[in-house]
């Protein structure tokens, strides 16, 4: 019997994200048929639309599973939603296993809430190994082969989207060796794993790899953290279209709707949905990317903890200070500088975006972690000026301004910047900038306003 499609696991990571499997039991022991046909669309307990889906877009899942007898046939086994990613109980954590012909689906829904975001954040921890919600996927994944592997079942996958994917990423390299039917993992969107990991369960990834297939939107922007482990990678063409300038500005600090949807993987044929095709990475994505590898790689390991932190805490909606270490809730002495230093060192090797560019691409995370990004023009030099807005002489470490110029002649190459000043002492940079200034006004606009009085 042949395996579900690309597009039928997709359309199963994608309605885990419905009201339906994140509270209650009623779908257990019904199909995924069952599940379009009690389906009532709803926001989510933070009012937003599933996974960012509107209601336009959900009716054409709704047509898809309705079209295609498969959903009939997929049987839902079993269904955990008793954790809760908020202490209120909203943003279910959910595990879900399905039987379709003689073949297990173990499933996991993607981050839920401030406690799997602080996951995410303490899971790039270079002491870490693995994270407790990896440690409990696994348990999942245990108890569920245990209880419906048997001697009719030929074969299980495990699948999942965003942190959903790492999951199932994680049970393959846990239990691929161990368990021979387990014979694939299909990670949507799903980050990678660190360098502890990585290196700890060398021997297990390299048996296990092939049999991972990581398949993501062209710029999603989450399996871009930290390091893949296997080289079946695939990206398929993203729907979703915000303009280059919002791409720039938006694309880390955007919910689950303009990048990170699954839904943005799919594209309409024929009236129903279907992946969509092949094509490369995007550039801006592959920039991202190599940033995070960089500093990982450069940054010390509480600026690299409070980073992580800070990156994760964009998608907290609530109760930050519960899921962010004390100790991470404000900048390492000096932190902005090194940041921005290591900005700058990145940009000289990597000849993608400029450094402008990538100050750009990181502004909701530099705001995230309470900077205030000012950008001016004195003369003919263009200012950015890092601040933690602190205004007290005993923070004046935590202050950068990086000053740079363009060399305007190059326009058809990639902007010349020059970085003039950067790292100064904002005191001293201000008499500076302020001579300067005066000096350029007298040069470039000496008699101008006497000739336009005239004039008038």
């Amino acid at each position: 019997m042949k395996r579900l499609s690309l597009t039928q696991l997709l359309i199963i990571n994608t309605i885990l994200y419905t009201t339906e499997f994140n509270f209650g039991q009623k779908l257990v022991g019904k199909t995924v048929s069952d599940w379009e046909k009690e389906f009532k669309f709803e926001l989510d307990s933070l009012g937003h639309f599933p996974a960012e889906i509107n209601e336009t877009e959900m009716e054409k899942i709704l047509k898809t599973v309705r079209e295609d007898e498969t959903y009939s046939n997929i049987k839902i086994l079993d269904i955990d939603n008793s954790k809760s990613g908020y202490t209120d109980g909203s943003e279910p954590i959910v595990m879900v296993t399905l039987k379709y012909e003689d073949m297990i689906y173990i499933a996991f829904k993607g981050t839920s809430g401030g406690v799997e975001w602080q996951d995410n954040a303490i899971g790039a921890y270079p002491e870490t190994i693995y994270t407790e919600a990896q440690k409990e996927a696994l348990e999942y994944y245990d108890k569920m082969y245990e209880k419906y592997v048997d001697n009719t079942i030929k074969k299980v996958y495990v699948t999942g989207h965003s942190k959903g994917g790492n999951k199932s990423q994680f049970i393959m390299v846990m239990r691929g060796s161990k368990h021979s039917k387990l014979k694939r993992c299909f990670s949507f969107c799903g980050q990678g794993f660190n360098k502890t990991f990585i290196e700890k369960y060398s021997n297990e990834i390299q048996e296990n790899k092939d049999k991972i297939y990581n398949i993501s939107a062209d710029n999603d922007y989450v399996n871009v953290i930290l390091t893949q482990i296997t080289d079946k990678i695939k990206f398929v063409k993203s729907i979703t279209n915000m303009g280059e300038v919002a791409k720039k500005r938006a694309i880390i600090r955007h919910k689950f709707g303009a990048w990170h949807s699954p839904y943005v993987m799919f594209k309409e044929k024929n009236g129903v949905l279907t992946i969509n095709v092949k094509t490369k990475q995007s550039k801006l994505m592959r920039t991202l990317q190599l940033f995070l590898a960089y500093i990982l790689e450069n940054m010390t390991i509480e600026d690299a903890k409070y980073f992580y932190h800070a990156m994760s805490s964009i998608l907290i909606e609530k109760e930050k200070e519960k899921y962010i270490p004390e100790e991470y809730r404000e900048a390492p002495s000096g932190f902005y500088r090194r940041f921005i230093t290591h900005i700058y060192n990145f940009q000289k090797e990597e000849d993608n975006l400029s450094f402008v560019q990538i100050l750009g691409l990181l502004r909701p995370m530099l705001t995230e972690m309470g900077a205030v990004m000012i950008k001016t023009r004195v003369g003919l030099d263009n200012i950015i000026t890092i601040t933690n807005n602190e205004k007290d002489d005993e923070n004046i470490e935590n202050i950068s301004i990086i000053e740079y110029s363009k060399d305007d002649k190059k326009e058809e190459k990639k902007s010349n910047i020059e970085i003039i000043t950067s790292m100064i002492n904002p005191k001293e940079w201000f008499e500076d900038i302020t001579k300067r200034a005066k000096i350029l006004r007298e040069k470039y606009f000496k008699g101008k306003e006497g000739e336009k009085e005239n004039k008038d």
